[in-house]
């Protein structure tokens, strides 16, 4: 992309017009950038941020319930911080997890999740 880029500036043509040319190049390729990234970004079916030990739902649907064992699990496990995530496989819900989120504090929220389903 870059090098069609340099070809568009390097056209011996472009006098005063060929910047507008490509500008409105430069423009169109923002738009497939930006439409390219709305479509292949996952499509989180919740979010849940612990921030201080709280839980909060950033985005989605999530029961109040599983909301507060997240925050039992993240203070058992002596954390302060960090996100649940929800990605739809199929028929059901495969849970992603921040860096911070330890392996068996991973499990736990698993085995929850199933329970609060």
């Amino acid at each position: 992309m870059l090098i069609m880029l340099a070809s568009w500036a390097d056209d011996p043509g472009s006098g005063p017009g060929g910047a507008a040319a490509l500008l409105s190049k430069l423009l169109v390729i923002a738009v497939v950038v930006g439409i390219l990234w709305l479509l292949l970004r996952p499509q989180y079916r919740f979010v849940i941020e612990v921030r201080r030990g709280q839980a909060r739902l950033r985005r989605g649907r999530a029961a109040a319930a599983f909301l507060r064992e997240i925050e039992d699990v993240f203070r058992d496990q002596g954390l302060d911080s960090g996100s649940v995530m929800a990605l739809p496989r199929g028929r059901e819900l495969v849970l992603r997890f921040s860096r911070q989120v330890p392996e068996s504090c991973r499990q736990r929220i698993r085995n929850l999740h199933r329970l609060h389903g």
